[in-house]
C-alpha cells in the first residue's frame, strides 16, 4: 500500500478542483469508456499554475471505465514514463502497455506519461490514464521544459513509483522526484544503446533478462541496485484486444521471421539460410517487419530462387503468420529479450535461434528451441534442415516451446515488478 495521498490544494475556493483531481473524481462513477481532454480550469493561485500546466503540456486524456475501483483510497499509484505508446512493433511500447494494463486490472491507479500513440485508446479502456509528455526531443530547451512539467505532474499525482522505460525518461524522473517519497524504477530494454549508463540514476535498475542485468553490473552498477524481470507477453490484453483473423495461407514448408529487417536482427544471415533451404527443400521464407536495411532484400532478389523469399513489411499481428509457419527462425546478433520469441513459443512452433543476450534464457538454455552460435549461417542452415527433415523433432520442440511459454506471462511480470516496488516502499537497500 502506498502511504502518499492526494493533496487538496489551497485554492481559496474549496469547490474547485485541479485537472488531475477532477480526473480522480471522474473515475469514481462507473461509465462507458470515454475520452475527455482536460483543458480549462479557472481557479486562482496555485491551481491556476496547475491548470496552465494541463493546458500547455500534459493535456491529460482522462478515461473512465466500469472495471475501475470506486475510490482511489488505498490504491498504489504508478506513473510510467515512456517515449511513445506506438502500435507499430515497438517492443518497449509493448512492454509498457502490457504492464500498465495488467497493473490497472490488479487494482493500481496507473498513469502513463508519453507521446500519444496507437495504443492510447486501448490502455484507456483498461483503466489507465494517459498524459502527453515529450521525452523524445533532443532539444535542450524542450528537455528543460519537460523536466519542469514532469516534476509538477509528480507532485500532483503523488505516485509511489515512477517507472521509466527509456534513458531520457529515467534522468528526468530522477530529477522530478527529488524531495518527494517517490522512487524511480528504470527498465533497461536495450542495454547495447549508447548512454544506457544514465539509467543508473534510478533507485532500481531492471534488466529484461539476466544477461542485460549482468551487462549493467559490468558497467559499474552495484549488485543491490540491479534486478531482473524476464520479459513475458502471454495473456497480454494488448494482443487479446485485437482479432488475429484467419491464418495467412503460406507456401509450404514455411520459415517465418518476425522483426525489423536489420543487421542487428541478422536479416542477412536469414537470407543465406532462405536461399539454401529453397534450393534443397523448396522452402519459402517470410520476413515480417519494417525494412530498415535493404541489402538482404536485394540479395534475395538477385538470386535464382527469388520467388521463394518474401518480404511482407510490418504485420500488426503476427499470429496469422505464426499459425501457418513450419519453423520460426530468429538469427539476431543482439536481442535482449524479444517478445516475438515468446509469441512464437505460445504458438507451439519449433524454433531455431542464435544464442545471444536474453534469447538463451527465454528458450530455457535450449530446452525450448534449437540454439546456434551468432554469425554462423552454416549452423543455422543445418538446424533448419534438421527440423524440415524430421516432423517428430518439430512436434517435440514445438510442445516444449509451448510449455515454456506458460512461465512467460504478463501476470508473472507484474508480480515481479510489484516485489521491486515493495522493496523500495519498505526502504530496503535504497539509494539516497
Amino acid at each position: 500500500m502506498c502511504s502518499a495521498q492526494w493533496r487538496q490544494p489551497n485554492t481559496g475556493s474549496p469547490g474547485r478542483r485541479s485537472g488531475l483531481e477532477q480526473s480522480t473524481a471522474n473515475r469514481q462513477s462507473p461509465a462507458r469508456p470515454v475520452r475527455r481532454i482536460c483543458s480549462t480550469v479557472t481557479t486562482g493561485g496555485w491551481s491556476d499554475r496547475v491548470a496552465s500546466l494541463v493546458r500547455r503540456s500534459v493535456a491529460p486524456i482522462v478515461r473512465r471505465h466500469e472495471r475501475r475501483l470506486p475510490t482511489d483510497a488505498g490504491r498504489r499509484r504508478v506513473l510510467h514514463a515512456v517515449n511513445r505508446l506506438g502500435d507499430k512493433g515497438d517492443g518497449i511500447s509493448n512492454v509498457c502497455v502490457d504492464l500498465a494494463c495488467q497493473q490497472s486490472m490488479e487494482g493500481d491507479h496507473v498513469m502513463v506519461a508519453t507521446n500519444v500513440g496507437g495504443f492510447t485508446d486501448l490502455v484507456g479502456d483498461f483503466g489507465v490514464d494517459v498524459v502527453e509528455v515529450d521525452f523524445s526531443s533532443r532539444s535542450v530547451a524542450v528537455l528543460v521544459r519537460t523536466t519542469v512539467r514532469f516534476r509538477r505532474l509528480v507532485r500532483e499525482f503523488t505516485p509511489c513509483i515512477v517507472h521509466a522505460h527509456t534513458m531520457v525518461a529515467t534522468v528526468i524522473a530522477r530529477i522530478a522526484v527529488a524531495g518527494t517519497g517517490t522512487k524511480v524504477v528504470a527498465t533497461v530494454h536495450n542495454e547495447y544503446q549508447r548512454g544506457v549508463i544514465l539509467m543508473a540514476a534510478a533507485h532500481r535498475v531492471v534488466g529484461v533478462s539476466s544477461v542485460v542485468a549482468e551487462s549493467m553490473r559490468l558497467r559499474g552498477l552495484p549488485r543491490w541496485k540491479i534486478r531482473t524481470v524476464l520479459n513475458g507477453t502471454v495473456g497480454s490484453v494488448r494482443r487479446q484486444a485485437r482479432d488475429a483473423g484467419l491464418p495467412i495461407d503460406l507456401l509450404q514448408p514455411a520459415l517465418v521471421a518476425v522483426g525489423a529487417v536489420s543487421h542487428r536482427k541478422g536479416a542477412d544471415l536469414l537470407v543465406e539460410v532462405a536461399l539454401e533451404v529453397a534450393r534443397s527443400h523448396g522452402a519459402h521464407t517470410y520476413f515480417a517487419g519494417n525494412i530498415d536495411w535493404d541489402l538482404p532484400r536485394r540479395t534475395a532478389a538477385n538470386s535464382d530462387v527469388a520467388d521463394h523469399v518474401h518480404f511482407l513489411g510490418f504485420q500488426p499481428d503476427p499470429r496469422r503468420l505464426l499459425a501457418s509457419a513450419t519453423v520460426f527462425v530468429l538469427p539476431s546478433r543482439r536481442d535482449p529479450a524479444p517478445l516475438v520469441l515468446v509469441e512464437a513459443m505460445e504458438a507451439g512452433l519449433p524454433i531455431v535461434a542464435t544464442a545471444v543476450d536474453g534469447v538463451t534464457e527465454l528458450l530455457a538454455g535450449g530446452a525450448a528451441g534449437l540454439l546456434v552460435g551468432p554469425n554462423d549461417p552454416a549452423a543455422l542452415i543445418a538446424a533448419v534442415r534438421h527440423l524440415l527433415d524430421d516432423p517428430a523433432a518439430r512436434q517435440e520442440l514445438g510442445d516444449a516451446a509451448l510449455l515454456r511459454s506458460t512461465d512467460l506471462n504478463v501476470r508473472r511480470v507484474s508480480a515481479d515488478y510489484r516485489m521491486i516496488y515493495e522493496e523500495l516502499r519498505r526502504g530496503r537497500t535504497c539509494a539516497p
